[in-house]
């Protein structure tokens, strides 16, 4: 289901990503899958022809809420890995939708 709504993303399916991903999520909710998946679905979401900048938000907050823990612990430590940059990237990502969702308003 995963590598299927990666695909239809590829592919600038966002409607048929969004159902996969959200089948993944729905039916296996402790998979290690669950945080591609819901950053598969904030892509979708904000690539649509007409981008829904909020659920995008919601999606990409989903996984950082899930691993700040490990996020900030990383940061204290000093210990700058690429999980840790992943979710740096991610706070930057939500920060330029809610620009961009501003500046259309």
């Amino acid at each position: 289901m995963y590598l299927k709504g990666e695909a239809f993303n590829q592919v600038e399916n966002y409607e048929q990503a969004i159902l996969s991903f959200e089948l993944l999520v729905k039916a296996y909710p402790k998979s290690d899958l669950v945080d591609l998946a819901n950053m598969g679905l904030g892509w979708a979401f904000l690539n649509r022809r007409e981008p829904d900048y909020f659920r995008a938000i919601r999606y990409f907050d989903l996984v950082i809420k899930r691993n700040l823990t490990y996020h900030f612990y990383n940061l204290t430590t000093h210990s700058l890995t690429l999980t840790t940059m992943k979710y740096i990237l991610f706070l930057d990502v939500k920060l330029m939708i809610v620009e961009n969702y501003i500046s259309y308003t």
